[in-house]
């Protein structure tokens, strides 16, 4: 495809190769369920441009792959590094949006107290920034956590904060909740 062909052009040198790489991988997992030899080389591209949040959405893209396919071994170690990348990013949408990420994560690997730390930290970055669409996903993911912990009340109230703010923007989170 178009990425491919980018790729095979650009120079080894090209600063904008990093970018691509993640472009490629993204487009691989997404078309075929592959991409990871490309994203593993986009990561290590953009750490060494020092490109953060390029790497950490490299390194989400892995932890993805990998959990598909039930390599939790793998998932977990470019889970950990997602996690120091985000860590590292200033505020931003990115950084919140990737805190989500990184709360749904945990959630499914069953650590809901790390999970509800996570979505508690990306639903106040989200408010300061107002970004609804990841507060709702941040309010569904903290809602969630809190059940598994055994806190019904707060739980459902994070619930049903995360649809009605969804539902005020139209967003399609408000099915998750």
């Amino acid at each position: 495809g178009f990425y491919r062909r980018a790729h095979d052009l650009m120079g080894l040198d090209d600063p904008a190769r990093p970018r691509l790489l993640l472009q490629l991988g993204r487009a691989l997992w997404i078309a075929e369920g592959g991409g990871e030899d490309e994203l593993l080389a986009a990561s290590k591209a953009l750490r060494a441009a020092d490109d953060r949040e390029g790497a950490a959405q490299a390194e989400e893209l892995l932890v993805d792959g990998y959990w598909g396919r039930g390599q939790r071994e793998k998932a977990a170690a470019h889970l950990e590094v997602a996690s120091t990348l985000v860590g590292e990013l200033e505020p931003s949408p990115a950084k919140a949006a990737a805190l989500c990420f990184l709360a749904r994560t945990r959630g499914r690997a069953s650590d809901h107290a790390e999970s509800a730390r996570i979505a508690g930290e990306a639903l106040a970055l989200a408010g300061s920034l107002r970004l609804d669409e990841v507060r709702a996903s941040a309010l569904s993911i903290l809602g969630t956590a809190k059940l598994e912990l055994g806190e019904d009340e707060a739980g459902f109230a994070e619930l049903e904060e995360s649809i009605e703010v969804a539902r005020s923007i139209g967003s399609p989170e408000a099915i998750r909740a």
